[in-house]
């Protein structure tokens, strides 16, 4: 083979070898772009934000729309007010929802993103007696009725909270009772003061569960002047269970 035959066949192995190279490198860069595109639309912290947004009924913040999804609006007693009312309807809806977690129960400030105390009082109170739902959903909307201190809501769990359960059936009397041992607490804590007298009455009802539901309360939502009360209970109590519960309040 001639010389000038060899110099071009080796002039042609080196840039068949040149074009490999730089198709290979071409191929591995589209491929990790397409790779990064991948990871940026799939990404957890991206798609975790979204569902939670959906759950929560989170939408988007621009337009004067507000996480919760109600449009903006001014603020009074530290809540937003809605510039357009929700209906009683979407609002028991979110309350059902935000209600039924087992591990986590909402802040006042959780309500009031849905609506402002007049119509949330309204939901609950309607929730707190009906008999087509979850007796765990109505002991909540009880719970929650906690939180408002409106002469309805505190007219209502004392109502809750005194009316004895005798001559129901055996399937009623197991929720009215449970209901009546939250209503005690959030009766407590709603009517404050004005409930002692009441509540000092129920840690002599003949149910065992309610007098300790009636000294936690006290204990708990009472002040100075439940302590008071439940320190000369404790000077005259023979019941160890009574004795025991009273002693987490009184030192």
């Amino acid at each position: 083979m001639s010389k000038s035959k060899q110099e071009s066949t080796v002039k042609q192995r080196v840039w068949t070898v040149v074009c490999g190279m730089v198709l290979v490198s071409m191929v591995g860069a589209v491929g990790c772009r397409s790779a990064y595109a991948q990871g940026e639309e799939g990404s957890p912290s991206s798609s975790s934000t979204t569902t939670t947004q959906q759950e929560l009924g989170d939408t988007s913040q621009s337009d004067g729309v507000r996480g919760d999804g109600q449009q903006g609006g001014g603020v009074l007693d530290d809540a937003q007010v809605p510039a357009v009312q929700p209906s009683d309807a979407d609002v028991r809806k979110r309350v059902e929802y935000i209600l039924s977690g087992y591990e986590y129960f909402p802040a006042r400030a959780d309500l009031d993103k849905i609506a402002l105390a007049p119509q949330m009082t309204r939901v609950l109170l309607a929730m707190s007696v009906e008999q087509d739902i979850s007796p765990m959903l109505s002991n909540r909307a009880v719970d929650a009725l906690g939180y408002y201190h409106e002469d309805d809501v505190v007219a209502h769990l004392r109502t809750l909270a005194l009316t004895d359960t005798d001559g129901l059936s055996r399937v009623e009397l197991r929720a009215a009772r449970s209901r009546r041992y939250h209503a005690i607490v959030s009766y407590a804590k709603a009517g404050g003061e004005v409930a002692l007298g009441d509540l000092a009455q129920l840690m002599d009802h003949t149910d065992v569960q309610i007098q300790l539901s009636a000294i936690s309360a006290i204990g708990k939502h009472m002040g100075e002047e439940g302590k008071v009360v439940l320190k000369e209970r404790q000077a005259v109590e023979q019941e160890p269970l009574l004795l025991k519960e009273l002693r987490k309040h009184v030192r």
